[in-house]
């Protein structure tokens, strides 16, 4: 089977890694290509080489450019991930009649007026110029409010499917990771890994921090990630005098191994869809404290694998942070949880079986 995925980038993000990692399971039996738009392809070295890698530039011949490599290629399936690859995708395919797929990562794009502008150009585009596209949300709440609420879709155009990640191994204890990542062995390990945008209100969690550290001595906040309000949190964190508690590590190409050598994984976002890292975190059996939100409700069991705070509430967020600090029987017993919560149904392979069986269906 030829398979053409487009990305707007290939940088450390949840859908770039889950799209680079099926992709490598399919290239040993498939004929796989993949194209991104912008910014430095961080994960190109972990890309498989049998798989075909185009940089097609953001441009005002992007469609057209497109467009001509598809012909090229002449794919059976087309799939695209993220806002600038779906709608250059879906322009670029326009009388095409090879199956077409998105996977919607997010309910909202920005989380403000113009997420109705996205709204209505992804409506206008499926229902033009890929009427035989389907959509695959990544949870429940992303195909009941966006893809049958917002674009209109039919429940059969509409499919769902939790993202997958695969299996590792870790041989090292978590002691040997704290060495190794230079993480204080006695310390209370708090973890945060993502973008560093308005989504993600890191800024929650860092004042957060400076509650906790009044009255606890031994945490320590370790930030994994860029974005463009990292200075600011910067500032921020320092003026709270927490650059003894908190870290910025920016981006990790092993963030696997921060895992298990945490004790927990905050999630403090306003909006997400079935974020990856909460995923990676229950692999690594670390539970998580995240907002009562669309997407994280459908992950977290509250007093399970992890525990809940309303978004943007910073008192809670810390009192959740101390209640498990103080409560190790109940801290353990969500690790617990949390590794039955990844084995429960979000392994990669199944992923990828499921995705080629829709391909072929």
């Amino acid at each position: 089977m030829r398979i053409l995925y487009l990305s707007t980038s290939l940088i450390y993000g949840g859908a770039e890694k889950l799209l680079v990692s099926y992709a490598n399971l399919q290239a040993p039996e498939h004929e796989v290509h993949l194209v991104y738009f912008k910014d430095e392809p961080k994960l190109l070295p972990t890309v498989d080489k049998k798989i075909k890698i185009y940089h097609v530039k953001l441009s005002l011949g992007v469609v057209f450019e497109l467009r001509r490599l598809i012909k090229n290629i002449n794919p059976e399936v087309v799939h695209s991930h993220l806002g600038h690859a779906d709608l250059i995708g879906m322009l670029a395919c326009s009388r095409f009649r090879m199956k077409y797929y998105l996977t919607l990562h997010n309910i909202f794009f920005k989380k403000n007026w113009q997420d109705e502008v996205y709204y209505l150009a992804y409506r206008f585009l499926l229902n033009f110029a890929v009427p035989q596209a389907k959509t695959i949300s990544v949870s429940n709440a992303i195909k009941t409010k966006l893809s049958i609420a917002k674009l209109k879709l039919s429940d059969e155009r509409s499919l769902v499917r939790y993202n997958g990640i695969r299996r590792i191994t870790i041989n090292e204890s978590s002691s040997q990771l704290r060495s190794k990542l230079s993480i204080p062995q006695t310390a209370f390990v708090i973890l945060f890994i993502g973008r560093m945008v308005p989504q993600k209100s890191v800024h929650t969690l860092i004042e957060a921090m400076a509650m906790v550290s009044d009255e606890k001595t031994n945490v320590k906040c370790i930030l994994l990630g860029e974005g463009a309000l990292k200075e600011e949190l910067m500032s921020l964190s320092a003026k709270l005098k927490l650059n003894d508690v908190i870290e910025f590590r920016g981006v990790s190409s092993e963030p696997e191994l921060y895992y298990p050598a945490s004790d927990v994984f905050v999630l403090p976002s306003i909006f997400e869809g079935l974020v990856t890292v909460a995923i990676e975190s229950f692999r690594a059996g670390l539970p998580i404290i995240g907002t009562r939100i669309d997407g994280n409700t459908e992950l977290i069991e509250d007093n399970k694998n992890g525990l809940f705070f309303e978004t943007g509430n910073v008192e809670e967020l810390a009192t959740k942070i101390l209640y498990l600090i103080e409560n190790k029987a109940i801290l353990e017993s969500l690790k617990i949880g949390a590794f039955q919560s990844y084995e429960k149904g979000f392994d990669l392979e199944l992923y990828n079986s499921w995705l080629l069986n829709e391909y072929k269906s």
